[in-house]
Formats: C-alpha cells, sequence, structure tokens
C-alpha cells in the first residue's frame, strides 16, 4: 500500500561521519493508508493483492496437484473460491514450489 513519508536529510550526525560524507534520513512523520479514494478494480491489481496467501487454499491446491490435475484445472479452482486475481503464470508458480517441496526440481546454483 502506498505510503506519504514526510522525511529530511542531515549530512552531520557525528564527527567522523561528517568527514566521509555520510548522510542520514530521518523521518518525521509517515501515514501508511490512503489519502485519497480508489477505484476497486486498481486495489486488487496491487502486488500484494495477487498472490495466493491463504494456507487452506494452497493446501487444497496442493491436493489438486497431487492428484494429478492439471495447472488449468487448479487455477480453475483457485478462482472460484479466491478473490484475488490468478493468473495461470501465478499456479505454475504455486506448482513449482509443491515441485521443490517433495525435491523434484534442483535448485539452480548460478
Amino acid at each position: 500500500m502506498p505510503a506519504v513519508v514526510t522525511a529530511r536529510i542531515v549530512k552531520q550526525f557525528s564527527r567522523e561521519d561528517c568527514d566521509n560524507g555520510v548522510y542520514r534520513v530521518e523521518v518525521s512523520k509517515s501515514v501508511t493508508t490512503h489519502h485519497h479514494n480508489i477505484a476497486q478494480s486498481l486495489y486488487r491489481r496491487y502486488a500484494e493483492n495477487l498472490n495466493v496467501v491463504d494456507p487452506s487454499l494452497l493446501g487444497l491446491a496442493k491436493n489438486l496437484y497431487e492428484g494429478g490435475s492439471s495447472v488449468k484445472r487448479i487455477l480453475q479452482f483457485l478462482k472460484t473460491r479466491s478473490d484475488k486475481i490468478i493468473v495461470s503464470e501465478d499456479v505454475h508458480n504455486i506448482v513449482q514450489t509443491f515441485k521443490l517441496e517433495e525435491g523434484r526440481v534442483p535448485l539452480k546454483l548460478e
């Protein structure tokens, strides 16, 4: 959720920091709620509203996955049970997590 923050930049707060050109930001006020009206369709597209985080839904999705359901079928199920906007890529990521938990997908080391 967007925030409104009032802050100031302070250059010196100790003699050593002043010599090194160190700055700090002091936050004097912050408002973490919306200060204006926002359309429901826009709010639902915020990143924090896109992911399935309900543990019971994820558990049911895992049961479907373990039962052999396709990504498309899991997507249809989650769309009927969740108020979040869920796309196919989300379900692919969820299934990938299930595979990692099972040890079926090797981690990539770079």
